[in-house]
């Protein structure tokens, strides 16, 4: 019989929330303000110009998460559910 190579058999990775919070952003939409005056661009209808950020997603924030192949889905504890993907292992 041939015997099982133990170096190819592999144990799942356990993620800690502070683990996948790195894989995870949020989107924030902020006011640009302008430089000069230290108040918020208007645009021509005189509305607030905004643009949207990508946030980090902090380990505290984390209630909890699930894993699904390589997608990662996070319930913050604010209530929101956001989605990240993990980095591709090589083997």
């Amino acid at each position: 019989m041939a015997e099982l190579d133990q170096t190819t058999v592999t144990e799942p990775r356990q993620f800690t929330a502070a683990d996948v919070a790195k894989y995870v952003n949020r989107q924030v939409v902020e006011v640009v303000i302008d430089p000069k005056t230290k108040k918020p661009k208007l645009d021509e209808e005189k509305r607030p110009v905004t643009k949207i950020t990508d946030i980090a997603v902090k380990a505290e924030e984390v209630l909890d998460f699930a894993i699904r192949g390589s997608e990662v889905t996070v319930v913050t504890t604010d209530g929101q559910k956001l989605t990240g993907n993990l980095p591709v292992q090589a083997a």
